[in-house]
């Protein structure tokens, strides 16, 4: 007996271990609720900051993997208690079937105790993951209702009626199941077997209930999510009208910024016209000032050149009638100065014969004693003068107060003739001249190069 009492607390001791994995499997998809719960928020925050084209299907379609995702977790959760509770059944059916004698009842209503307690804290969270996603699926309702500017009362009213059903039958359940582990503790070995059975019943039916709750609970889901699904499409198709209307609206407007720039470009092309038509017309007048100035400057120039002209030929006349004064002068002076040498030459040519007629008196008168005949000397240009008697010539002149005499060696002789200012005055008007006609070539070519650039 205590053999068989020993395993049957054994495998009570495994099968809370089981319900606590059990328990812990169940947070743990809870807590991927509450994960995934975070994460349909966020997607919900971008949807709402984007609120129309690709990415907010793609959000739908993330929304739905998730509720699904959600959704089996919890029918996966159920699964695993229903086996848990089966297994349960059948280690006490065979702790009954096995046991021997004793007083197992306070053995029965420990495990019955601990397996309500883990049952309520299951329940518990049940309830509070029931409510978390109750939360969830009302602010991801109100977060619609802001995105699409509307209200869906019937929805709300839906979702309210399911969560307080669904509240409703696990606060029947809990009842139930606590009013029988009490019926059952306060009775007897004999009505244990009746009691589990009606307690697996309850038990059995508390789950049929869950589940049913669950699965309408996915398809309230579903239809919250086809319903999220069409309202996003609206919204799609409202914020494609609006881009088409906007798109239309920039066409025309682009359209009138195109004509309003067509009247503007053939206004500037127009006031263009007319500026090269001014343009041409100050040309054209700019040119005839330019020809007339040329015709003037070039009339100038002609004038210039024949007063140059005429200012040459009186200075060549004046030049010309100085040089004959001065050839007159000096052929005056020349003929002088042949007057005076003959007049010299007559006086030496008269002293000399009177000196000779006077030696020849002295020789007549002395007596004629033959003495050698000495040749006379050559006489020489440096030697002493052979008339010491007359003097110097210009002292003779200067005492008889006659003109100056100049010998034949001093006498001035006749060049050519130099370039006067005449001669340079007519080099200058020449370049003038050349000058004149370089800048006419000019002026010339430069009008031909600006008739034959247009305007």
């Amino acid at each position: 007996m205590e053999h068989s009492v020993r395993d049957a607390l054994s495998r009570i001791e495994i099968a809370e271990r089981e319900n606590v994995a059990v328990a812990a499997r169940f947070e743990g998809a809870v807590d991927e609720a509450r994960t995934e719960q975070t994460r349909l928020a966020e997607r919900l925050r971008r949807v709402e900051g984007e609120a129309a084209g690709p990415r907010s299907a793609e959000a739908l379609r993330a929304l739905e993997q998730a509720l699904g995702k959600v959704a089996n977790h919890l029918y996966e959760g159920e699964a695993r208690t229903r086996e848990t509770l089966t297994a349960l059944r059948e280690r006490v059916d065979e702790v009954q079937t096995h046991g021997g004698g004793g007083d197992p009842t306070v053995v029965i209503e420990e495990v019955v105790s601990r397996v309500g307690d883990r049952l309520a804290d299951a329940e518990a969270r049940t309830a509070a993951a029931m409510e978390g996603l109750k939360d969830a699926f009302s602010s991801v309702d109100g977060r619609l209702r802001a995105v699409e500017g509307g209200a869906s009362p019937a929805l709300d009213r839906r979702l309210e009626q399911l969560a307080a059903n669904l509240s409703s039958r696990v606060d029947a359940a809990r009842g139930e199941i606590a009013q029988k582990l009490q019926v059952s503790a306060e009775g007897r070995f004999d009505r244990m077997e009746r009691k589990l059975a009606e307690m697996s019943d309850h038990v059995r039916l508390a789950e049929q209930r869950s589940a049913q709750a669950i699965e309408k609970m996915g398809r309230e889901v579903l239809t919250v999510a086809d319903n999220l699904n069409r309202r996003v499409q609206a919204t799609e198709h409202r914020s494609a009208d609006a881009i088409e209307t906007v798109g239309g609206e920039v066409a025309r407007i682009a359209q009138a910024m195109e004509s309003k720039l067509g009247r503007t470009d053939s206004v500037h092309a127009e006031a263009l016209e007319r500026l090269g038509a001014e343009i041409g017309r100050i040309t054209e007048k700019l040119s005839e000032r330019i020809a007339n100035a040329e015709r003037r400057s070039a009339q100038a120039i002609d004038d210039v050149g024949e007063q140059v002209a005429r200012v040459t030929e009186r200075m060549n006349q004046r030049s010309e009638r100085a040089s004959d004064d001065l050839v007159e002068r000096i052929r005056q002076s020349e003929e002088r100065t042949a007057r005076m040498l003959e007049e010299a030459r007559e006086k030496i040519d008269a002293r000399l014969g009177e000196s000779h007629r006077r030696l020849s008196e002295q020789v007549a008168a002395a007596p004629t004693v033959r003495a050698p005949i000495a040749k006379p000397e050559p006489l020489s240009p440096f030697g002493p003068d052979p008339f010491p008697s007359f003097g110097p010539a210009e002292a003779r002149r200067r005492s008889a107060g006659a003109p100056g005499l100049l010998s034949p060696g001093d006498r001035p002789r006749r060049a050519g003739r130099l370039p006067g200012p005449a001669l340079l005055q007519r080099a200058r008007t020449a370049g003038l001249r050349r000058r004149g006609l370089r800048g006419r070539r000019r002026l010339r070519a430069h009008r031909r190069t600006r008739r034959r650039t247009p305007g």
